[in-house]
């Protein structure tokens, strides 16, 4: 081989080991946002529930409550003293993305996004409903 073949075959031979490392990754990844995904996302509807709790237990009244019965991959909270007022989140365990609104909003607007990072952090649900 001549030197610049030799050169581009190996860079060549480089970035095919790389494409399949990052494919790999990508599929492990995956894996585990299947297998974790569901876990994580019953562990975030308990910890809402369970702030919802607390909050009206401070507040010495009902004023955040999740509606029951939903769906595994849903949950809704309502705001007690705007009942119009609910969060509604959807877990898309093949996307491992969450898809939330808040609606109606001062003025009827509606807020909305989704996060595939992670899962949102429980205050920021329940901020949301505020």
């Amino acid at each position: 081989m001549n030197d610049w073949t030799k050169e581009l075959a190996d860079k060549v031979k480089k970035q095919q080991d790389q494409k399949v490392a990052n494919d790999a990754k990508f599929l492990e990844i995956q894996r585990l946002k299947k297998e974790f995904g569901p876990t994580l996302w019953k562990g975030l509807v308990a910890e809402v529930k369970n702030s919802c709790n607390v909050m009206n237990q401070q507040i010495g009244n009902i004023a955040a409550a999740v509606t029951a019965p939903t769906p595994d991959n849903e949950l809704k909270v309502r705001n007690e003293n705007t009942p119009a007022r609910q969060l509604s989140a959807h877990f898309d365990v093949d996307k491992a993305q969450i898809a939330w609104e808040v609606s109606p909003l001062q003025g009827g607007e509606r807020q909305a996004g989704t996060t595939r990072s992670g899962l949102t952090p429980r205050t920021a649900l329940l901020s949301s409903i505020r």
